[in-house]
């Protein structure tokens, strides 16, 4: 008897590759770095959708500032980060955004057009250059391609519409993204309600992925952003200032950003990527001083700066070999500069500043192998190259790493990297006068460098939580300081007031040191619920012109962080979750203030030979988030409040001492406040 055909219909089969939480995206980063995804960047409390607010939840991570979102990396300085958007570098990605600053008080970048991505804390594999302190490489995700989504959204970020999808629902063309936001402040003030200080911004974001042909895609990118913000002592309760003096500060800055990515396979083991990019990035300043008596004002700052970046990169990826992975690539970036800083210089007089056209080249070159001996035993090299044809700097930096796993849940890794940073671009600018002209004292300041070292041990506890700990080591060298045996300053400090210090005449004779030990306690969400407990022992030190070793101005010492969350499901379509976060760590420390002296003189004396060794209190902080999600075919709908500071703890920012009335001035950080966010996607 003959078997007879016959057709049976059955269930589709989906295989995707689990998201592994426990290591990096990229398979050459072996210790310090890992992966988050976006949902992550929502569900942490305080995080507000702000991914750069969200790694202050890892271990060496530091706020800055609780109304900023500047990243303190292991003690550094947070211009020492680098941002990358699908291999795009992006210098400031943030509304208000000064040139050379890596942070600001609203994110441009939209955590809704995001995916998973790596944030690195020390050293990199040798793809990444131009930075000293970490890396955020973070990539975009495609549209939906079978159906149009729609994503209406309110909160703290602003007032925002999202769209995506394919462009042909039959035809295998490609797919859109487009999100417009508007501020949120800016919105309701419009409407009748004032509160203030008004933050005004607008930003949009589009992205379009097509299929050329099976092997070839190209990927389009675009970012556009624009801010201003007014603050005016004017408006102030006269009570609240201490001193005879007010401010009003003008500022706000645009940014454009338009990129083209091009991927070929040309077979299953190699690839070949190709971007061309584009960056316009414009600041505007005005900052006036008053006599909140006589209103007498006068002028103490002004900025009117536009920089223009155009960048080319390209990679080969060859994986060949058995057991090897091999890739090499280049970048060339060309910067076209207009800098103007005006204000009150070293000599207590207004003056120019930078006044400066230029054009800057600055080519890097980086190659890098992964060897697997053994399923247990693998080792990567690389080297990364980078030039600055303005003064003609150059660097050549080895990296490495190698990994052994004891068992599947079970390994511990080694890595060591040497890394260079240019100085912030208009630290090259910064006019020294002198009795016949003007003289560019900076221009040939080489870039300052850094040696990481690293020690990472990692162990799978359960299928869904892990039990990390990293030991590393950092020396910095060649760092920008003044050449003076009595001078504390130095470019390691900076960022730790939001403007980077015109300082003419520097040199590369500072020093710095970063160590500490770090670990980590994570369960992942799953069985409703999730938690990370870490903590942070660290010593961030450098020296000055005078030679003496320091705190730097980000030693808090150490940082510990709570985090947990729970999420209950009231039916198969709706559910209630928490989400709490608390953290505490050293104070930060200062510069003291010789009191009496500055009394004497009726103007602020600093006592140089304490610096740093005094700290604030210590800091201390806790958020709390709750809310009600429901998800339908059709459409999902969430409401979610934030409640800032829950405990409305006072944590000390900085404080001034006013010499007219021998008191000081105290500035806080963020007090206790609420914030909404409602999401509708359908």
């Amino acid at each position: 008897m003959g078997l007879e055909p016959q057709t049976i219909e059955m269930p589709g089969v989906v295989l995707t590759a689990p998201f592994q939480k426990e290591k990096p995206i990229n398979n050459l980063v072996y210790a310090s770095g890992r992966s988050f995804s976006t949902d992550e960047a929502y569900r942490y409390a305080g995080t507000l959708g702000d991914a750069a607010r969200m790694v202050r939840s890892y271990p060496g991570i530091m706020p800055e500032r609780d109304d900023r979102n500047d990243i303190v990396i292991r003690g550094n300085s947070p211009m020492g980060l680098l941002w990358r958007i699908d291999g795009i570098e992006i210098p400031n990605p943030n509304h208000y955004g000064g040139i050379g600053l890596t942070g600001s008080t609203v994110t441009l970048l939209n955590i809704n057009m995001l995916k998973n991505s790596d944030f690195l804390t020390g050293a990199f594999p040798a793809e990444y250059g131009n930075a000293l302190s970490g890396v955020f490489d973070l990539k975009t995700k495609k549209a939906n391609s079978d159906h149009h989504e729609f994503r209406l959204q309110t909160g703290w970020n602003g007032f925002e519409f999202g769209v995506e999808g394919p462009f042909s629902k039959r035809r295998s063309i490609g797919t859109y993204m487009a999100c417009y936001r508007y501020s949120f402040l800016d919105f309701i003030d419009k409407i009748g309600i004032n509160f203030g200080i008004l933050p005004k911004y607008q930003d949009f974001t589009t992205k379009f992925d097509f299929n050329v042909s099976e092997n070839f895609t190209v990927s389009t990118l675009a970012l556009w952003g624009t801010s201003f913000i007014e603050i005016d002592d004017h408006d102030r309760d006269t009570e609240e200032i201490k001193t005879l003096y007010g401010k009003h500060i003008k500022t706000g800055s645009d940014m454009l950003l338009g990129a083209v990515n091009l991927k070929y396979k040309i077979n299953i083991y190699n690839d070949l990527f190709f971007s061309f990019s584009a960056l316009n990035n414009k600041i505007n300043t005005e900052i006036d001083t008053f006599n909140l008596a006589t209103d007498l004002t006068a002028r103490i700052w002004e900025e009117q700066s536009l920089e223009n970046k155009y960048s080319f990169f390209g990679e080969y990826r060859n994986n060949a070999i058995k057991n090897n992975y091999f890739n090499f690539g280049f970048r060339w970036d060309i910067y076209d500069i207009n800098y103007s800083q005006e204000g009150i210089n070293w000599d207590a007089e207004y003056a120019t500043i930078i006044n400066s056209d230029a054009l800057m080249n600055f080519f890097r070159f980086y190659v890098q192998d992964e060897y697997r001996f053994t399923n247990r035993f693998k080792i990567t090299f690389g080297i990364h190259t980078q030039q600055l044809f303005y003064n003609n700097s150059f660097a050549v930096e080895p990296r490495g790493a190698l990994q052994y796993k004891f068992s599947d849940r079970q390994w511990i890794s080694l890595a060591y990297g040497k890394h260079h940073q240019m100085q912030a671009r208009t630290i090259y600018f910064i006019e020294t006068h002198i009795s016949d002209g003007v003289l560019l004292t900076n221009k040939n300041l080489d870039f300052s460098g850094a040696d990481h070292f690293v020690m990472s041990y990692d162990l799978i506890t359960s299928k869904n939580s892990r039990l990390k700990s990293e030991v590393y080591y950092q020396y910095l060298q060649d760092i920008p300081v003044e050449d003076d045996i009595n001078s504390v300053y130095s470019m390691l400090n900076s960022g730790a007031n939001f403007y980077i210090e015109t300082k003419d005449n520097l040199v590369n004779k500072g020093k710095g040191k970063n160590y500490g030990v770090e670990l980590t306690l994570e369960k992942f969400l799953a069985d409703n619920y999730y938690f990370t407990l870490n903590g942070t022992l660290y010593n961030s030190q450098y020296t000055g012109g005078d030679g003496v070793w320091r705190n730097t101005a980000f030693n808090t010492s150490y940082i510990f962080n709570g985090i947990f969350g729970y999420e209950w499901w009231a039916t198969k379509n709706k559910a209630f979750g928490v989400d709490l976060k608390m953290t505490r760590s050293g104070g930060k420390p200062y510069i003291p203030v010789k009191e009496e002296a500055s009394i004497d003189s009726a103007e602020v004396v600093y006592d140089y030979d304490k610096a740093y060794s005094v700290r604030y209190d210590d800091y201390f902080r806790t958020d709390l988030k709750l809310y009600y999600k429901m998800n339908f075919r059709k459409f999902y709908i969430e409401f979610a409040i934030d409640f800032q500071n829950l405990t409305n703890n006072k944590n000390i920012f900085a404080q001034e001492f006013v010499p007219e009335t021998a008191e000081y001035s105290t500035y806080y950080h963020m007090a206790f406040f609420p914030m909404y966010t409602f999401k509708c996607l359908f």
